[in-house]
C-alpha cells in the first residue's frame, strides 16, 4: 500500500511540473570553461580553444515545438546575433557550417 501510494506522490509531482513563466530560475544543461582577457584600452575578450571573441551574449526563447523558453550563453564577434540563429545551428546535423559564435551554456528556464 505504501508503495502504491508513494507512486501515486511521484506521478503528481510530474504532473504538475513543466514550464514555469518565472523567467529567474534557469536548469543550465551544458556549460564551457572559457578564458576572459582584459586588454590595455579597457575592453574584454573571451578566449576559447584559441580563438577569440569580443562579446559574451545570452539569447533566449522557444525552439519549434518546445513546452519551454530555453537560452544560450555564447562568445561571439557578431553582437547582433539571434536566438533563431543560435538555435538553427544548436540542433543542425551539419558539422560542416561555420558560424562565428561558440555556444558555452545552455538550458531552460524552470520553476
Amino acid at each position: 500500500m505504501k508503495k502504491n501510494i508513494f507512486i501515486v506522490v511521484i506521478l503528481i509531482v510530474i504532473l504538475i511540473g513543466g514550464c514555469s513563466n518565472n523567467d529567474d530560475e534557469k536548469s543550465t544543461s551544458y556549460q564551457m570553461e572559457y578564458d576572459v582577457i582584459e586588454t590595455g584600452d579597457g575592453s574584454t575578450l573571451y578566449q576559447i580553444d584559441g580563438k577569440k571573441y569580443e562579446n559574451l551574449l545570452e539569447v533566449s526563447g522557444r525552439s519549434n515545438s518546445a513546452e519551454c523558453d530555453s537560452y544560450y550563453i555564447v562568445l561571439s564577434n557578431d553582437s547582433n546575433i539571434t536566438f533563431e540563429d543560435v538555435d538553427k545551428r544548436f540542433w543542425s546535423s551539419s558539422t560542416t557550417e561555420e558560424t562565428d559564435f561558440y555556444i558555452i551554456e545552455y538550458g531552460i528556464y524552470d520553476k
